[in-house]
């Protein structure tokens, strides 16, 4: 005889449900007993997390002058063609 408990895997702890076959009530939840991190892993995953968020940082600053010269170059090329109506195919406007 089959038993009536079915085991089944949390999709969000991943840990372990079992539930009565017969009225589909959740009998126990076991959780994944997760291995605790000590300090020092904890000290040096914070040290590359914060190089990473600088080097984005920086990445974006980068991107924010080049924006912001590309901008200066497009009023620059407007201003002095104020007949412009489309502009030119070299020229992207954003």
């Amino acid at each position: 005889m089959a038993s009536s408990r079915l085991e089944i895997e949390c999709p969000m702890c991943h840990g372990m449900i079992i539930i009565d076959r017969d009225t589909g009530k959740i009998l126990e939840h076991q959780a994944v007993q997760k291995k605790k991190q000590s300090l020092e892993e904890f000290l040096v995953k914070e040290k590359t997390r914060t190089e990473d968020l600088d080097k984005k940082f920086a990445e974006a600053r980068g991107r924010e002058k080049n924006r912001l010269s590309e901008i200066e170059k497009k009023f620059q090329a407007a201003k002095n063609n104020p007949n412009l109506k489309d502009p030119p195919p070299s020229i992207q406007w954003d």
